[in-house]
């Protein structure tokens, strides 16, 4: 009877699936249990315009003023469903669009994991924990730059797969220009037939000096998806082409350049690129076609929206942005705050469990930079990959000029790149255990695994066996432990999510509520008091967001245009904080009008009036 052998995996492949599975079941069950503790006005204003839309039809509308950037490819989309799946419940809408954009996050991983192997894995499970303040409010819990994460990998995704499908048609054209020293002109012929074009692939006939060989319908396919992909993130703004297209571009120009030196130059000084003999396409031409049709595409995009858009929908143009003087301390805030995304948090006990966090993610921030250069730095590597990591390190350079050397900047605008900067940390621990493991001679050791035959098991000695199963399973054992490091900063993250200047105050709710339950359903605030209350009523309110109480006009950010010519109509309600009162009590009238109060606590005062025009009247 013949033994059935046994199907098993890995445990080094195992512990990084389950890490992602309770980094993804944390963070919803996290949001679910503590959503109105982790919303503002921003995060609310969102779950609003994908009510609007669900109204007024489409993907993007007049009857909004945006914020920074119109959204187009963008959170809406996902809100949109929500919204029409729970419209009388903000609470069940919200946790839905967190497990939907997660899962969607942590698809597109795994996909792009599935060509970095185990590495790959491990960096999931990192990206969909809450590392930071920053990310983790931004990211995991109100999915903001999800999108813009999701645009980037699949734009970098689809150039390396446009250059690996040229590798048939770059062999044939090398086959072309060898084989007149190699071959006779009929012998050419029949080697080309020789090759087998793959299922939707044209064979082109060799004739005269053609060197096409193959047209292949999936490059088309792809060029396609590259074009439409970048012209629609163009629509949105500038943040794409600065965070993925121009960077993408330069570094398929930096390779190509390296090639031609490679090629033709005589300085030798300068090191030549060396790639791996990985078997896939070493031609840097197809990447830098796919990198030049996404910047073009993306630049026709931008192009529209500042022309065209920009005078319907209401947002912010960033054309007339000018640069600042030079600021190397600007410089290095930037870098500290890129840093900083992970585990961070200031003004903590060195030994608290905060404190250690912000130690340990400083230290893998620092780590990340480092193998990032490193990685760059070496020569010998496969096109895509050295492609992937010019990317990104050249990225980062892009965003370190224009965030310290112009005003359109706050920490935030780093965490698009946070998932990439992770990445370099991953594959540059993979690059360098592969490199170190010959050097400590792992598989000679006892027990490893070029032992001879003549040594048993017996044989072998505790601590051997030990030895063999540390650096036989360093790269897991290391992954593991980084990870661990970034459940420590999530953790921590989890433990305090507030970012210090962002209000968040839970006692809001309480406000909602009693507002509800008196029959209020209209209001005037300031921003960080507007918003947020139409979620936490389930839309029940709706708030006109105001520059100052006086006039009550509104603020044209993150609310419907309608507000700009149409004030609450019949009773409402105006709310501020105390500190607002206090502040504004020389400028405002709403101090002189305390019989006019009808809410008041430690957090929040709610002035109720029979009309605006008896309001502006006083």
């Amino acid at each position: 009877m013949s033994k059935i052998k046994k199907n098993t995996t890995h445990p080094s492949k195992i512990m990084p699936v389950i890490a992602i599975i309770i980094a993804y079941v944390t963070d919803v069950l996290y949001v679910a249990i503590n959503r109105r503790n982790l919303i503002n006005s921003d995060a609310s204003a969102e779950m609003m315009l994908g009510r609007l839309l669900n109204s007024t039809g489409g993907v993007i509308t007049d009857k909004w003023h945006y914020s920074s950037e119109l959204r187009v490819l963008n959170t809406q989309l996902v809100y949109r469903l929500a919204m029409a799946l729970f419209p009388d419940n903000w609470h069940y809408a919200r946790v839905f669009s967190v497990a939907v954009f997660l899962m969607i996050l942590s698809a597109l991983l795994l996909v792009n994991a599935a060509k970095l192997g185990t590495a790959g894995l491990w960096w999931c499970a990192a990206v969909v924990l809450p590392v930071g303040q920053w990310y983790g409010w931004n990211v995991i819990y109100n999915s903001y730059y999800i999108p813009h994460i999701a645009i980037s990998m699949v734009s970098v995704a689809l150039i390396i797969a446009y250059s690996r499908s040229a590798k048939s048609q770059t062999t044939v054209q090398q086959e072309s220009q060898t084989a007149p020293v190699l071959l006779s002109q009929t012998a050419v012929q029949q080697q080309r037939q020789k090759i087998t074009a793959p299922e939707g692939q044209v064979t082109v006939p060799a004739t005269g000096t053609d060197s096409n060989g193959i047209v292949s319908s999936k490059q088309i396919i792809i060029l396609l998806l590259i074009c439409l992909l970048g012209f629609v993130a163009g629509l949105g703004g500038t943040r794409q082409l600065m965070i993925c297209y121009a960077p993408a571009f330069i570094a398929a120009v930096t390779i190509y350049m390296e090639k031609l030196f490679a090629r033709y130059g005589e300085n030798k000084s300068l090191k030549p690129l060396e790639l791996a003999a990985s078997g896939e396409n070493k031609s840097p031409k197809p990447l830098l076609l796919a990198a030049s049709l996404m910047l073009v595409s993306s630049t026709a995009g931008y192009l529209v929206n500042s022309n065209v858009f920009s005078t319907i929908f209401s947002y912010t143009n960033y054309s007339e942005i000018k640069i600042n003087d030079f600021s190397l301390e600007s410089v290095i805030s930037c870098i500290g705050d890129l840093i900083a995304q992970i585990g961070w948090q200031g003004d903590q006990q060195l030994l608290s469990l905060r404190g250690i966090a912000g130690v340990l993610g400083v230290c893998a921030g620092f780590a990340s930079l480092y193998m990032l250069y490193r990685i760059i730095r070496n020569r010998k590597s496969e096109l895509s990959q050295r492609f992937l990591f010019l990317f990104i390190g050249i990225s980062i350079i892009i965003c370190l000029i224009v965030y310290s050397q112009t005003s359109i900047y706050n920490c935030s605008y780093w965490i698009p790149l946070l998932p990439f900067v992770i990445l370099a940390l991953i594959m540059g621990v993979e690059d360098w255990i592969s490199e170190k493991k010959p050097e400590m001679g792992v598989e000679d050791w006892p027990g490893g695994k070029k032992t001879g035959g003549d040594v048993t098991e017996n044989h072998v000695s505790a601590t051997d066996k030990i030895q063999t199963f540390m650096f036989g399973n360093l790269q897991t054992i290391i992954f593991a432990v980084i990870t661990t490091v970034f459940f420590i900063c999530s953790i921590a993250t989890m433990q305090n999510p507030y970012i210090s200047w962002v209000p968040n105050d839970l006692t809001i709710q309480s406000v909602a509520d009693w507002l509800v339950e008196n029959g209020y359903t209209q209001g005037c605030a300031t921003f960080w008091n507007s918003d947020v209350l139409t979620e936490l009523s389930d839309g029940k309110i709706e708030m006109w967001t105001v520059n100052e109480m006086n006039e009550l006009d509104t603020n044209q950010w993150l609310q419907e245009t309608s507000h700009d010519t149409q004030m609450p109509d019949g009773e409402f309600f105006i709310i501020t904080t105390p500190d607002e009162y206090t502040q504004n009590a020389e400028t405002w009238k709403l101090p002189t009008l305390t019989d006019y109060l009808v809410y008041g606590d430690d957090n929040y005062f709610v002035f109720a009036f029979d009309s605006v025009e008896e309001y502006m009247g006083m």
